[in-house]
């Protein structure tokens, strides 16, 4: 989370170039010829004069920007004759939006895109797509299987008519031909499952290859991409069972992904360790299994010219069509929807990797500034970064776009402090200002694209959906820091992240709306509650943060809404002393709560919006005194929470190498893991050594890296069983059925992260 610097870092580079932004030409008098109560929206103001407060251009009703006056209504009353039923949102004369089809009736029965209208018929439907495209199933487990629909333009179309479902091999896989509702069957082999709108087009089809239960005596492993599902036929296992290790499974039907040991001799109940290595994939190792039939979902690690990705490049005139027209500041984020887990969420998940970027024409000499590159900047005409890329996981995705106007004071007043000493940014303050701008953005989605290793492909968002639903996220109490705190620091982490989406068909998860909130009253005194700032900059009550969201659009309505709040240390945050300290721990710190429950909480209410109960359970709290010993490849994760179901530890190494191990809390206490294999394909890839990475600070040189080690403690909701049995719950993840490790982020409802310390040996 360092890398929210780079935000800040922009904010400066923004505030240098207050002296060459355009400003209202006006007369001196109050009201001047060609704007005002006069004029009309976008008239020109006339005169030589630069205006300096908004009653040139008559206060009461208009504020000016960008050489026009802009019309910003105070009242519903004010927004009579503009058009039917029309209100007062956030200073513009708008029909009502909808969060849902429950705020619409009559004909107009459909909410798409906020909008009130007829639903979507099979007509407008010009193609469609079964996901997940590839699937692997179990006997008796159940699968939800979703239609994406599309117009003739690809745009995703929200169709809730009826579709009729097909399996070509019921004895392998059957399927509710209303629902879509896959079962598996009594035999193991594949099927096709086919869907077609009614009265309308086939969808392209998915296979599925279902798998029965292992023959007696026997541990069978299924190892697949979870990125497409599509099975593994090159990993080396290990099981540890019998105290010893068993590195020669029956490796027959591996082309299926399919590999088998015999178990014969074990003991009634006995756990086993088991461990999946593969060079192109990350390592998972899972610890005390009593299950014998497993699935194992390994993340392909693809780096450099082989990441597929989306791009597209953006001129200023490309917000010229988006709302708030007074604004200078032109931003946009892009992004890929985020699938599996969402134990792996982080700032470079959503918006890229951090690059430097030239800014250049504001001051005498040209900035370096680190942007991700999902970004799109841009100041009047002069764009900083007109193009992006956004980076996505190999398979079917839906690319996502944050993108709008800003007017330029009201950013210059946010970073004044930046400004003014970049040297030292209070970076949770400057998001905490920055974040309510947001809801002058409009979201667009794209679905269904491909992504494909090797291939960034061109594409073009729609920025088409205002950000209209207000709602007030309500949190707990910070968790306490996982270090201790250092002079000047409170005892709590800084603030809260609150992220807004939807899932998406399969797809992944589609941010619809992002907020903040610090640790700060009105006094800048802390006491381990958050609180945000409204549209007026005023705070809001403790524990309170408000959200602008944009509706379910573009194919999204046929999902809900979602919730994801990360509690964090920000760099550089005071405490309310008087000092402004350093907060951020040696390392990483992030506690965070889940919730897609609340779809129905989501109404549309510009005086009173609705608040989305987050409190109901504590922030998971930090692991602590945990270490890594290189030469022992020995963990000793010291106290986990006393609440948590699993732990999950991420092992990563200098050159991006990875390996990930599950374990209950009870053994993560202290977990040892083997050697990788010894196999030429392997060499240099073990994710617990020490390598030479390149020197940033020294071209040409060359430094040691030690392992980075993250513990993740997680908490799972009860359909996956009973949350404190831990030894069910880490079967349950890993037995093939419908709770697996591809669909962990369903089962999960808070997690912590916390970094680990790795040392070459025991102190």
């Amino acid at each position: 989370m360092k890398k929210l610097v780079g935000l800040a870092v922009v904010a400066a580079a923004l505030g240098a170039a207050s002296l060459a932004a355009p400003a209202c030409k006006s007369t001196a008098s109050a009201t001047p010829s060609g704007c005002g109560a006069g004029g009309g929206v976008g008239a020109t103001c006339a005169g030589p004069a630069d205006c300096t407060t908004d009653a040139f251009c008559d206060a009461l009703h208009w504020v000016c920007a960008s050489s026009q006056c802009i019309f910003v209504c105070r009242a519903d009353t004010e927004c009579a004759g503009t058009s039917a039923m029309a209100v007062c949102d956030d200073g513009a004369c708008r029909p009502p939006a909808c969060a849902s089809d429950a705020d619409c009736s009559g004909t107009s029965s459909a909410c798409v895109a906020g909008n009130c209208q007829a639903p979507v018929k099979a007509t407008d439907v010009m193609s469609c797509q079964v996901l997940p495209n590839t699937l692997l199933t179990h006997a008796a487990a159940t699968h939800q299987m979703t239609v994406v629909a599309q117009n003739a333009n690809g745009d995703g179309v929200p169709y809730k008519g009826a579709i009729s479902w097909t399996s070509s091999t019921p004895g392998n896989a059957t399927v509710d031909a209303a629902t879509g509702l896959v079962t598996g069957g009594a035999a193991a082999g594949q099927a096709t499952i086919g869907a077609s709108i009614a009265g309308g087009v086939s969808c392209n089809q998915a296979v599925l290859t279902n798998f029965i239960a292992p023959a007696a005596g026997k541990l069978r492993v299924v190892v697949a991409d979870a990125a497409t599902q599509s099975p593994i036929g090159t990993a080396s296992l290990v099981l540890h069972h019998g105290s010893a290790d068993d590195a020669a499974p029956d490796t027959s039907a591996s082309a299926q992904g399919v590999y088998t040991f015999d178990i014969s001799g074990d003991a009634a109940g006995a756990t086993r360790d088991l461990h999946v290595f593969e060079p192109a994939h990350t390592y998972v190792s899972m610890l005390g299994l009593t299950t014998n039939d497993i699935v194992v979902f390994l993340l392909p690690e693809i780096a450099g010219q082989q990441r597929p990705g989306f791009k597209d490049s953006l001129k200023s005139t490309d917000f010229s069509t988006l709302e708030e027209q007074g604004g200078e500041v032109h931003l946009a984020l892009f992004g890929s929807s985020i699938p599996g887990t969402l134990l792996d969420l982080s700032l470079s998940t959503l918006l890229g990797d951090f690059i430097p970027t030239q800014i250049t024409g504001i001051t005498s000499m040209p900035i370096t500034v680190p942007l991700p590159s999902g970004i799109v900047l841009g100041i009047g005409d002069n764009m900083f970064k007109g193009n992006y890329t956004a980076y996505a996981t190999p398979g079917t995705r839906a690319e996502w776009g944050l993108g709008g106007n800003a007017r330029f004071r009201e950013v210059v007043k946010i970073i004044g402090p930046a400004i003014n000493d970049p040297s030292n940014i209070d970076v949770g303050s400057l998001l905490n200002g920055l974040l309510p701008l947001l809801s002058k953005l409009q979201s667009g989605v794209l679905p269904a694209q491909k992504a494909e290793t090797g291939v960034v492909k061109q594409t073009k968002v729609p920025l088409t959906t205002l950000l209209r639903l207000k709602v007030n996220v309500k949190l707990p109490d910070l968790p306490l820091r996982a270090d201790p705190p250092a002079t000047g620091q409170s005892k709590w982490v800084d603030g809260v992240i609150v992220l807004g989406g939807s899932e998406y068909e399969s797809q992944g998860l589609v941010p619809l709306g992002l907020t903040a909130g610090l640790d700060k009253d009105d006094n800048g005194a802390v006491d381990g509650k958050v609180q945000g700032v409204d549209a007026s900059g005023a705070p809001t009550a403790p524990g309170i943060v408000p959200m602008r969201l944009a509706p379910l659009h573009g194919g999204l309505e046929t999902g809900g809404y979602g919730f994801v709040a990360l509690s964090l240390a920000f760099p550089s945050i005071g405490t309310g002393t008087g000092t402004t300290t350093t907060s951020s721990s040696s390392g990483t710190s992030i506690s965070t709560i889940v919730d897609f429950g609340h779809s129905a909480d989501v109404k549309y209410n510009i005086s009173t919006p609705p608040t989305i109960d987050l409190s109901q359970k504590p922030f998971l709290s930090f692991v602590s005194g945990a270490t890594l010993v290189q030469s022992n490849r020995a963990f000793s994760l010291g106290t986990p929470p006393s609440d948590a179901s699993f732990v999950r530890l991420e092992v990563t190494n200098g050159n991006g190498k990875e390996w990930v191990i599950y374990a209950t809390p009870e053994r993560a206490t202290n977990i040892t893991v083997p050697a990788i294999p010894s196999a030429t394909a392997f060499a240099g890839l073990d994710p617990l050594a020490t390598v030479q990475v390149p020197d940033p600070k020294k071209p040409g040189m060359t430094k040691n890296a030690t392992p980075q080690v993250l513990v993740q403690s997680a908490t799972v909701t009860p359909d996956v069983g009973d949350p404190t049995n831990h030894q069910q719950v880490l079967d349950s993840i890993a037995t093939f059925n419908s709770h697996n490790l591809d669909d962990l982020s369903r089962q999960i409802d808070r997690f912590s992260v916390t970094s680990v310390k790795a040392t070459a040996t025991a102190p």
